[in-house]
């Protein structure tokens, strides 16, 4: 038998193995959050006017390409090599307002140019990323739409059957731009034409409401509106609101009022009927000879009629 210490082997006997102390199982590495490296692009709508304004998409122009984004959501655009400046674009496309070549222009229709577009955003910055970071960016979507609200108080309440109005000078265009907007005058096309109003409670007026990009500095804002009563009457109210809109370099909405006459003209009084003429000669009375030489006691004149002589 062969001895070896430490170690004895007898026969069948199950061979007898050095305690051995159990090892701990590393624990696993963390898994990284799967927006790292991530560019977390969040859109700021603070400078839309209700909620009902901001659109459900928008597009979002990053590394050379265009993505559709959710406006309530979060955009993640995957940012772990690069380390550039990323120009960042966006904007959204509402109904009424075509978008070619950077520049959105407002619809025409055959009265001129559409006065209800949907409300337009767009935003133009750069953001800096370091490889590998996650950045969360809060994207300000600039309102390039301002409403305007010009209200007609009735003198007399009236019921409306209908109205149209114009305005002038209004620019169809804007470049897409956040910070500053250039406006861009398409040719020919300078007025808003404008086919529904709100008629306000009670018959006591008439609410005109536009949405537009902006105003030509170079012509004038003129107003004009026609209204057609229930009672057939037409009414005309002309306005030149170019002081009014001289200072646009804001988005906050415009909105003025003014007062038109819809009283009732009198109607004019019916004519007192023509009395008899007093016979100058009775039919019973026989014809009596006048003596000539009577006296002239007063004139009156009257322009292209006849001379009357009182004896």
């Amino acid at each position: 038998m062969l001895a070896v210490a430490g170690l004895v082997a007898c026969g069948d006997d199950e061979p007898v193995l050095p305690d051995v102390p159990p090892v701990d199982e590393p624990e696993p590495e963390p898994v990284p959050e799967p927006t790292a490296g991530y560019l977390r692009i969040a859109a700021d709508w603070s400078e839309a006017l209700a909620e009902t304004t901001i659109p459900t998409l928008y597009n979002i122009g990053i590394g050379g390409k265009t993505f559709e984004a959710s406006a309530s959501a979060p955009y993640l655009y995957p940012d772990s090599l690069s380390t550039d400046d990323y120009p960042l674009f966006a904007y959204n496309q509402p109904q009424g307002i075509t978008l070619s070549d950077g520049v959105a222009s407002v619809d025409t229709t055959a009265g001129g140019l559409l006065v209800s577009p949907d409300y337009l955003f767009a935003a133009d910055t750069t953001v800096c990323v370091a490889a590998g970071d996650t950045v969360d960016f809060a994207l300000r979507m600039h309102r390039l739409v301002v409403p305007l609200v010009f209200t007609l108080n009735f003198s007399e309440k009236a019921e409306v059957e209908g109205a149209t109005a114009t305005l002038s000078g209004v620019l169809p265009s804007v470049q897409l731009s956040g910070d500053s907007s250039v406006l861009r005058e398409a040719e020919g096309v300078a007025t808003v034409a404008l086919y529904s109003f709100e008629a306000l409670p009670g018959d006591k007026g008439i609410r005109l409401l536009f949405r537009v990009l902006g105003f030509d500095a170079d012509k004038q804002q003129h107003l004009s509106v026609r209204i057609a009563l229930a009672d057939g009457r037409k009414l005309t109210y002309t306005s030149d609101l170019t002081d009014f809109l001289a200072d646009f370099a804001h988005l906050e909405p415009v909105s003025l009022q003014a007062e038109i006459d819809t009283k009732k003209p009198k109607p004019d009084p019916e004519p007192e009927p023509e009395p008899d003429p007093d016979p100058w000669f009775p039919e019973d009375d026989p014809d009596v000879a006048v003596e000539p030489g009577g006296t002239i006691e007063d004139w009156t004149e009257v322009d292209g009629g006849d001379v009357s002589v009182i004896m």
